[in-house]
């Protein structure tokens, strides 16, 4: 995810929208937290949090 997509995603989770992100490495999904500079905080599992590279996560559905 990079450029105005991921701008337009930031300001989604920054309005109160839940939004999920696959890591394309790991294949994970989290539930993203915030935005930080070109990052974003995930939480995985429920219970572990973890910062990705957005150039390594796709938009994804709530498993």
């Amino acid at each position: 995810m990079e450029g105005k997509e991921f701008e337009n995603f930031c300001k989604a989770v920054e309005s109160g929208e839940t939004k999920y992100v696959e890591n394309s490495g790991s294949h994970e999904i989290g539930r993203v937290l915030f935005c930080s500079g070109n990052r974003l905080e995930v939480e995985v599992g429920g219970d572990k949090r973890e910062t990705w590279g957005a150039e390594f996560c796709s938009e994804a559905e709530a498993r």
